[in-house]
């Protein structure tokens, strides 16, 4: 069987700002993985009538430094992820949601910045979207996550984490 490619690539594109006490301490960015069960869903939304509908909220997640030992993978789920966790030292009470601009250019970016107010010190490896706003949840679907270029990025308590994020077809 001949496959057909019926819709380009999505691909994410995250960035990362630190600030304390209102001054900038470091940025980082990355592009991501986008995991299988996100592919499928994007199938199935689009492409079967009647039984599947889309998410309209997203949200976004922060990959821990603690118990790391590799990075996100096509195979990962928001349940099994074996090589990450998710960092849960923030003080908002849930993952912050994704605001969305209007789609141009075959990309769509967010219209705000995902804020994360430091409530213990942290190092952190990435981030994570998915459509469940349960702060360390594990049900929900994992649609990408990705980890930084620079290795580690540390974060003291107080500090706000300021994430944008883009998403493309090509």
């Amino acid at each position: 069987m001949q496959s057909i490619e019926i819709m380009g690539h999505p691909r994410f594109f995250y960035e990362f700002a630190a600030y304390r006490k209102g001054i900038l301490v470091w940025k980082d960015s990355f592009y991501n993985v986008v995991c299988t069960v996100a592919k499928n869903n994007v199938l199935d939304v689009y492409f079967q009538s009647g039984s599947f509908a889309p998410s309209t909220t997203w949200y976004m997640g922060v990959i821990d430094n603690l118990n790391y030992t590799t990075g996100p993978a096509e195979g990962d789920t928001q349940s099994s992820h074996g090589g990450w966790v998710e960092s849960i030292a923030y003080n908002e009470v849930t993952r912050p949601s994704i605001s969305w601009a209007a789609a141009s250019g075959k990309a769509k970016a967010s219209a705000s910045t995902c804020n994360f107010t430091m409530s213990a010190d942290a190092i952190i490896r990435g981030g994570f979207i998915t459509n469940n706003n349960t702060k360390g949840g594990t049900s929900g679907l994992l649609y990408s996550a990705g980890v930084f270029n620079q290795g580690t990025r540390s974060l003291l308590t107080g500090d706000v984490l300021r994430v944008n994020v883009t998403v493309s077809v090509t």
